[in-house]
């Protein structure tokens, strides 16, 4: 693992990041669905294994990568999150084709506020 002091800087928000992170959009069942259980047991190995920096979108199977996220790294200090904005999931918006996972279902299914 690197020293923060290695970390590529983003100079106008003061901020570092490692070098390596983990996108979330296959646990989002981007390519085949990934079961809660799944899903939790690869985040909480990347976790394990020293990886810090998660990215995730609300895109990422209709909100379900930031689902899994949440649901296994909630808590944790020195958790670095990078997401995106733009596309609003509420029920009442149908999600767009390319959000939905690899067996045709949007992978949010609890009701959305």
């Amino acid at each position: 693992m690197t020293s923060p002091a290695s970390h590529p800087r983003l100079r106008r928000a003061g901020l570092s990041l490692p070098r390596l992170g983990f996108g979330t959009a296959p646990v989002g069942g981007l390519y085949t669905p990934v079961p809660d259980e799944q899903a939790h047991t690869v985040l909480t190995t990347a976790w394990d294994v020293g990886l810090r920096y998660f990215d995730t979108a609300p895109w990422y199977g209709f909100g379900s990568a930031e689902e899994h996220l949440g649901q296994a790294l909630a808590g944790r200090p020195g958790l670095i999150l990078s997401s995106k904005v733009g596309r609003v999931l509420r029920a009442d918006i149908p999600p767009h084709p390319t959000q939905l996972t690899a067996d045709g279902t949007p992978g949010f299914t609890r009701p959305l506020g």
